[in-house]
């Protein structure tokens, strides 16, 4: 199986909506349609070996996950690549130099965040001034 970054993209976005603060959601299929489900369950694997999910319990049998949420590293992760136009910059960034890692995804992240705060920032200081 080839990571896929979209997949891990829309896993964690619909882990944070639908997981309750306390306790766990179950994840099955149908909750991913357009994706097929063992390449899911995959890339669930993936995100809790790298620790971006609290919890874990795969039930293949029945076809379903059960999750209990997004760690911190999780949610920041998230909030990285969260902004449709941002995700789309870092995938172009990213494909470019074939490298499609989190690192570099991280990176690209940190460096679009700094350019947007300097030009928020220089907006403000022409306010001032």
């Amino acid at each position: 199986m080839k990571r896929d970054m979209e997949i891990i993209r829309t896993v964690l976005l619909k882990v944070e909506e639908k997981c309750p603060p306390y306790g766990n959601e179950r994840f099955s299929k149908d909750d991913f349609p357009g994706y097929d489900w063992m390449t899911v369950w995959s890339h669930a694997r993936l995100l809790e070996d790298i620790g971006f999910f609290q919890g874990v319990s795969h039930e293949v049998g029945i076809d379903c996950i059960s999750v209990h949420g997004l760690s911190w590293e999780g949610h920041e992760f998230l909030e990285s690549i969260r902004d449709p136009e941002t995700w789309e910059k870092i995938k172009a960034i990213a494909q470019e130099l074939k490298n499609f890692g989190i690192g570099t995804i991280k990176t690209i992240s940190k460096i679009d965040l700094k350019q947007k705060i300097k030009a928020k920032l220089e907006i403000k200081a022409e306010q001032v001034v």
